[in-house]
């Protein structure tokens, strides 16, 4: 199973243009964080990839730009 449970994601307040974005594992009850757990959400992140898109609706289809079917090619890590 995955290691990531949830993303977060907010416009950063001194950059409008630039967006933070957070990989979260969620927690219950009393088990605690493990140093595996730790290194599979750091490798989550080093393997994360980020690319833009443009939704444009034009009152009857919404366009996507570029096509969906491009995969991202940015990489951060």
């Amino acid at each position: 199973m995955g290691i990531v449970d949830a993303v977060i994601a907010r416009i950063r307040p001194d950059d409008a243009d630039a967006v933070d974005l957070r990989l979260v594992q969620l927690k219950a009850g009393s088990g605690g964080l493990t140093a595996t757990e730790i290194s599979r959400l750091k490798h989550a992140v080093a393997m994360l990839t980020t690319d833009w898109l443009l939704a444009a609706f034009d009152g009857e289809t919404l366009h996507l730009v570029p096509e969906t079917s491009r995969k991202g090619t940015h990489r951060r890590g």
